[in-house]
Formats: structure tokens, C-alpha cells, sequence
């Protein structure tokens, strides 16, 4: 800008001179000569070459000054330039700094948090390792008779699995559907009659979603709503009760279990409390303990025994095979629901549906108390219609809470029939499939005995008239022989006709004796025929007396098969102090082999 100014500034200003000379020239153009004037012009010509130079000079200094400038402000961009990358490498380094500083307190905070579940898995294996201990060395219960009454319901289930199972084989027309029912039936009966705590006792199973209060519910029941009690099942957020507890009544508290073989053991009821979903899957202890049982002084369960199962929707399979397994016991179910879940799920449709149909069910709506009167009666028509829709049979529907009275539950606890005596069925089930297949075969036997006298008497018609046909035959024979006699004699021919042509004496009698032979032969003919159907009839009947026979000789020995089963089963179960069902069987088969 200072070199444009000054250019400005110079040839302006001669430009103003040079028109100021020129009208002074003009003016005295007639006093000065042409000499002066190009003296003059040369003198300018002088004067601006000197101030071109001049300004040359500015210029290149100007221009020196400028290059200076100009580089001394590269210079100083440069250095900005560098400063900035110093800059931004000093902001990435600090943003490095902050996110390493982020990612090691994230690191701090994982390692703690890893150190504090250390710690807590390690505190679980401590407990676990406890726990196995005491499982592993758990002494048998002092229960009298306990192995004595193992030992002979196994031999009663074997006998049944195995020799009731082949002789039905050979003697009845059972299917295999009706096999795996005996075999099921049997060993739902051999589990009941090991469980000494069930005998003489009403059982209730409660059952349900996980977590919806049902190990609460049976606190109540347990405790009558008394505070002062000591004795609660453990209840926390997880499926604590993870194997199925019975709850009976005892002289003193205390807590047992069944090992997988059925033998009954006790265990500390400060061990049984620290039971958990974690303690479980660190060792595996269902594979040693198949149930709890749990005895205490309560006049409540002297006829009564609870039984607190796993709960189902805790997304283990191992919870639902526990529970299907024990559930067959129960006289009762009381399927317990949180009312906040408004519906019953799938898989609890499912196993009503495939384990429960038979059994009395009772539907808790628990927690109504979280609910208005009518959110309550939503929920409770909602579960109606699926459970309708289903073609699942409810006793009654409960809403119930931990402010509503035990009486309502009570109550109905109270009107519950007692069903121990169904455990019986498979073994009247199994004595009267005996004594039905032993009366069909008496009444088989029957008709076949007298199937046998009516083929014999038969046979006997057949053989007389054989013999008297016979005797028939042989005389028309001699008859024959006879006549030909007569036509060969010499009376009749005079001689031997055919060799020497003699004529016949009497003709007419000679045709008439043909005649009369003619007819024997072809009566013999008949009698023959005759004889041979009946021969062929005889046959037949002997093939079936015959057939008779060998059916009835398989019914005898399926019928001593039977007999033999039943007086061996009648002699084991009466050595168990089973009572012998008496089911009178009309026995035929004496008085048809007299009367034969």
C-alpha cells in the first residue's frame, strides 16, 4: 500500500507541473527561444530521470522491505503452523491421557467388581464344600424298620417290573400303553410307601410360577400367622427351593433327606437354610439328595403334610422334571400366581395340563392386595377363560395376600378328601387283571370242555356208524361173492359159458342173478361213498377235538401261570403287611372234569 501511495503522490504532482510549465511556456513563447526551452525540457528530462531513479531506488527498498516482511511472515505462519500440530499433539496426548485415565478406572471398577463376585464365589464354594460334607457324611435317620420297609417295597416294584410284566406278557392282552402305566403306577406306589412322613397323612403340593409367593404362603401355614415362631422356610429372589420339600409333623424339629437309593438322613437346619439356585449349580447336589423333609412340632400337620416344590418359569428344566416328579403324591395342588402377572404362562398350562388333570386344583391369586377390586376380578375371569379354554377342571380360585385371613385357605384345606388310599390302586389294579384273566380262562375252559364232549360224542356217532357201515359192506361183499357162485355154477350154465359155448340151462334166472348182483355192487358202492364221508367227518372232528385240546392245554397252563403269580404276589405283599383285597373267583373247572 505505502509503494502505491507514493507513485501516487510523484506523478501526480509532476503532472500538475508539467501543465503549470506548459501554460507558463506558452506565455513567454514570445520572449524565450527555442534553445532556452530544450535547455529546459532537458533539464526536466534530468529531473525525472533523477527522480525515477529515486524512486527505483524507494522501490527496491521498498520491495527489500516487503520480501523481508513477507518471509519474516512466512516465518511467523510457519511457526503458527507448528505451534497448532504442538497444540493439537498436546490435545490428543491430553485426550489419550483422560480416556486412558477413563479406561483405567473402568478397569479398577471391573477388577473390583470381579474381586467382589471372587469373593462371593469363593464364600459359595466355602458353603458348598460345607454342604457336601455334611451330605456325604450325613448319618442314616433313626427311623425304625426304614431299610427293612426300603428293601421290601424294591423287592414288591421288581416283582412287578419283572415277573407280573412277563407273565401278563404270556397270559393277557395287555398293551405296551398299559405296561408303562403298571411300571409307572408302581413306582409312584414304591415312592409314596417309602416316604414314612406321607402315611396316614393329607398332602398338599404347592406349586406354581417361580416367585409368586408360594414359600411365603406355606410360611403362613406352617406358622398360623404367629410371629413368635421360629421354625420359616428360607425364601429369597432366587428358586431357593430347588429341590421339593415335605413338611411334617414330628416331636422335635427336625431336617432329613433322601439320598438317591431312598435312605433318609439328617441334616443341620442351619446347613438346609443356606440352600440356594447358586449353591446348587456350584455342586450339583441333586444328584445326591432327591428331597428334603422337614419334622416339627406343629399340631397343624399331624394329619397333614406340605410340600413346597421347585418353582416353575425360573427357565430350568431340572426345576420342572423335580417338581413333575413328586406332584403325583399330592391328595391336592394349589397352583399359586402373582396377580401383577395378570395370565398363567405356557409352560404352566402345560404341566397342569400333562401331570395334573386328575388331581383336585385350586387356583391362588397371591398379592391381590396389590390390585383394586376391579383389577382383581380382570385377572381372576382372564385365568378362568384360559383355563376353560384349556379343558383344565379348577376346585376353586383363591385371592389371597399377606393381609388376608389364613382362614380363607384353611378352610378349604380342611374339606380336602384324603387320597393315600389311591396309591393302592396298582395293586388292586394288578390282582384283579389276575383274577379276570384266571375267570375268563375258567369260563374258556368251560366252553372248550364242553366244545370237547360234543366233537367226542361226534366221534362217537361217527365210529358206530362206521362199523355198522362197514359191517354192511362186508355183508353186501358176501352177498356178491355168493351170486357170482350161483352164475358160475354149473346148474345155472351147464359148464364154463365162455370157453366152450355151451348155452344157459335157465336164462331168465341167470339174468335175474346179474341183476340181484349188479344191485349189490352198486349198493356196495354207496355204502363205500357213504363210508368215506363219514370217514372224512371223523376227521374233521378229531382235528378239532384235537385243536380243542391244545387250546385248552395252553388255557391250563395259562391259568396255573396266573394262579402260580397270584399265590407269590399275595405271599410278598402279605409279607409287607399289605391286606390281601378279596375278589371271589367261581372256579368251574372241578365239577366240568367230573362231569366229563
Amino acid at each position: 500500500m505505502k509503494i502505491l501511495d507514493i507513485f501516487k503522490k510523484l506523478f501526480g504532482k509532476k503532472k500538475d507541473d508539467k501543465k503549470n510549465k506548459y501554460i507558463e511556456s506558452a506565455s513567454m513563447q514570445s520572449k524565450t527561444s527555442d534553445a532556452l526551452y530544450i535547455d529546459e525540457l532537458r533539464g526536466q528530462l534530468t529531473e525525472k530521470e533523477n527522480i525515477i531513479k529515486t524512486i527505483k531506488k524507494e522501490k527496491d527498498a521498498l520491495e527489500d522491505n516487503f520480501d523481508e516482511k513477507t518471509y519474516d511472515l512466512k516465518i511467523s505462519n510457519n511457526k503458527l503452523e507448528g505451534l497448532k500440530k504442538e497444540f493439537e499433539l498436546l490435545k490428543n496426548s491430553h485426550r489419550e491421557l483422560e480416556n486412558d485415565y477413563t479406561a483405567k478406572q473402568h478397569e479398577f471398577e471391573n477388577i473390583k467388581q470381579k474381586n467382589e463376585v471372587m469373593e462371593l464365589d469363593l464364600g459359595i464354594k466355602t458353603k458348598s464344600i460345607d454342604i457336601v460334607n455334611e451330605i456325604l457324611t450325613a448319618k442314616d435317620a433313626d427311623d425304625r424298620d426304614t431299610e427293612e420297609i426300603h428293601n421290601k417295597v424294591k423287592e414288591i416294584i421288581d416283582f412287578v417290573n419283572i415277573r407280573v410284566r412277563e407273565d401278563f406278557r404270556n397270559t393277557t392282552n395287555l398293551t405296551i400303553n398299559d405296561y408303562l402305566e403298571i411300571h409307572t403306577d408302581i413306582e409312584r406306589w414304591g415312592n409314596i410307601e417309602l416316604k414314612t412322613w406321607l402315611m396316614e397323612k393329607k398332602v398338599l403340593a404347592f406349586v406354581g410360577e417361580f416367585s409368586s409367593g408360594k414359600t411365603s404362603i406355606v410360611n403362613r401355614i406352617l406358622t398360623q400367622d404367629n410371629e413368635n415362631t421360629k421354625f420359616k422356610l428360607p425364601v429369597s429372589a432366587t428358586p431357593t427351593t430347588a429341590i421339593a420339600t415335605y413338611i411334617s409333623h414330628g416331636q422335635e424339629t427336625r431336617v432329613q433327606f433322601t439320598d438317591t437309593t431312598g435312605n433318609l438322613k439328617n441334616i443341620n437346619f442351619k446347613t438346609f437354610s443356606q440352600f440356594s439356585k447358586s449353591i446348587l449349580e456350584k455342586i450339583h447336589v441333586t444328584h445326591l439328595i432327591r428331597h428334603f423333609v422337614i419334622k416339627y412340632n406343629n399340631q397343624n400337620l399331624e394329619k397333614l403334610s406340605i410340600l413346597d416344590t421347585p418353582g416353575f418359569s425360573s427357565n430350568d428344566k431340572n426345576d420342572e422334571r423335580r417338581t413333575v416328579e413328586v406332584i403325583r403324591e399330592a391328595d391336592a395342588l394349589f397352583w399359586v400366581i402373582d396377580i401383577n402377572m395378570g395370565e398363567i404362562n405356557e409352560i404352566s398350562l402345560r404341566i397342569i395340563k400333562e401331570h395334573m388333570s386328575d388331581i383336585p386344583l385350586y387356583i391362588v391369586i397371591n398379592k391381590s392386595d396389590t390390585k383394586s377390586p376391579n383389577e382383581r376380578d380382570l385377572v381372576k375371569n382372564k385365568i378362568q377363560k384360559t383355563m376353560e379354554n384349556n379343558d383344565i377342571s379348577i376346585c376353586e380360585y383363591i385371592e389371597f395376600s399377606k393381609i388376608e385371613p389364613l382362614d380363607n385357605i384353611m378352610r378349604i384345606i380342611s374339606d380336602i378328601h384324603y387320597r393315600k388310599e389311591g396309591n393302592d390302586n396298582i395293586i388292586n389294579r394288578i390282582y384283579k387283571e389276575i383274577n379276570k384273566n384266571i375267570q375268563n380262562y375258567n369260563d374258556d375252559s368251560t366252553i372248550f370242555r364242553k366244545n370237547i364232549r360234543k366233537i367226542q360224542e361226534k366221534i362217537n356217532i361217527n365210529e358206530k356208524s362206521i362199523a355198522e357201515l362197514i359191517d354192511k359192506i362186508n355183508n353186501k361183499k358176501k352177498a356178491i361173492n355168493k351170486k357170482r357162485k350161483e352164475l358160475e355154477s354149473e346148474e345155472m350154465i351147464g359148464g364154463i359159458l365162455w370157453n366152450k359155448g355151451k348155452k344157459l340151462k335157465d336164462p331168465d334166472s341167470f339174468w335175474k342173478l346179474v341183476d340181484e348182483r349188479t344191485n349189490l355192487f352198486y349198493n356196495g358202492l354207496e355204502l363205500y361213498e357213504h363210508l368215506l364221508n363219514i370217514s372224512n367227518e371223523l376227521k374233521d372232528n378229531e382235528n378239532k377235538k384235537s385243536k380243542y385240546e391244545f387250546e385248552l392245554d395252553i388255557i391250563k397252563r395259562k391259568s396255573s401261570t396266573l394262579k402260580k403269580l397270584k399265590n407269590d404276589f399275595t405271599n410278598l405283599m402279605y409279607e409287607y403287611g399289605y391286606e390281601i383285597p378279596q375278589i371271589s373267583i367261581i372256579n368251574c373247572e372241578k365239577s366240568e372234569e367230573e362231569g366229563e
